[in-house]
């Protein structure tokens, strides 16, 4: 690796996942002169958490708390594998793109081999799906950092959506859906809904907690009669979960003795996939949330709505009151108003 460089005096820091960063001796480049770096040694990461889980309810054997950073390091039964996605390791639990370890039954966890750094932990089951809330943590070099994750149980959320003209929907969706589960036949296959047109009457659901987005979803109310000649699936998928981000840049602020080392990246909170479905009650139902508070953000075309969904140890059951913005975005980005007052009106337009 060759870089052209003025002359100048240079510090260099050495840097690769799940080591710890090396910075070299100043490098003096004169005029017209090459200068050659030798081999450098790096060393693994020697940080380490030493956690356990809070748990308000009984612990799921399946429990798990998965890592994510760049940080971390492979066992040496992992190291020189082939990496598949989704593919842990049975010893240390490394992956690519996270690491996960057992919840034992006294709740205690560990996880070694961390390189100092920004890290993101959460509690997932044995589906990978987020069972509590996200906690970022900062390591220091050759640090053991003791930590708490909080297990409140799970449940489901009911959700009742109330059009802008103060009328629930619930009773029309449940009717609807009576219907079509009355007239299809016993041995009906019924198929999914993968994709739904721009601008029609799904929406999208956001749960947040303390502002970090948490689940996502899309809900597709059942169609009205007649709109389709076939009965379709009303299934939506709701996301709950962390990723995190890889490089960083370089802090080439003028040096004052202080360590030369890059500014990483924290992990960043996306989502991964959980059930949602609608009732034959005309409630939109989401399941395996955790029980702690939350807000939920609804997102339909030129409609939208917020509500709490407070602590609960069991099902909870909201009211979503729809409002109407000013304008949409269309399918190429551009602004596009929809002239319609209602929800209701909103499905006229799409499915008519």
């Amino acid at each position: 690796m060759n870089f052209t460089l003025s002359p100048d005096t240079y510090s260099v820091v050495v840097l690769s996942d799940g080591y710890e960063p090396l910075e070299l001796p100043p490098v003096q480049i004169s005029p017209g002169a090459t200068a050659a770096l030798g081999p450098v040694e790096l060393h693994p990461g020697s940080s380490r958490i030493d956690g356990r889980v809070l748990a308000y309810a009984s612990l799921d054997p399946s429990l798990q708390v998965e890592l994510l950073g760049d940080g971390r390091h492979p066992c040496a039964t992992c190291a020189a594998r082939v990496w598949e996605q989704d593919d842990f390791c049975a010893v240390c639990g490394y992956s690519t793109q996270s690491s996960k370890v057992p919840v034992s039954s006294t709740g205690r966890f560990d996880l070694g081999r961390l390189a100092s750094g920004p890290y993101a932990l959460r509690l997932v089951d044995g589906d990978g799906r987020m069972v509590g809330a996200p906690l970022s943590v900062d390591l220091r070099p050759a640090e053991a950092l003791p930590v708490e994750l909080a297990f409140t149980g799970l449940r489901s959320v009911l959700v009742e959506i109330v059009d802008t003209d103060g009328r629930s929907l619930a009773e029309e969706w449940a009717k609807r859906e009576n219907r079509s589960n009355e007239s299809a036949p016993e041995d009906f296959e019924v198929p999914p809904i993968l994709t739904v047109g721009v601008g029609g009457p799904e929406a999208e659901c956001t749960f947040r907690f303390e502002d970090a987005p948490l689940a996502t979803a899309v809900v597709l109310p059942p169609p009205p009669p007649g709109a389709f000649t076939m009965r379709f699936a009303r299934m939506g998928s709701c996301c709950i979960g962390c990723s995190f981000g890889r490089g960083g840049d370089v802090d080439d602020r003028p040096r004052r003795g202080e360590p030369l080392r890059p500014v990483m990246p924290r992990p960043e909170i996306e989502p991964s996939k959980i059930e949602s479905s609608m009732g034959t009650d005309g409630l939109v139902k989401f399941e395996r949330l955790p029980c702690f508070a939350m807000t939920l953000d609804w997102a339909c075309g030129p409609f939208a709505a917020t509500a709490e969904v407070p602590y609960s140890r069991g099902e909870t059951r909201i009211r979503l009151v729809l409002t109407r913005s000013q304008a949409t975005e269309s399918a190429d980005g551009e602004a596009a108003t929809l002239d319609v007052r209602s929800y209701r009106e909103l499905e006229e337009v799409w499915y008519h």
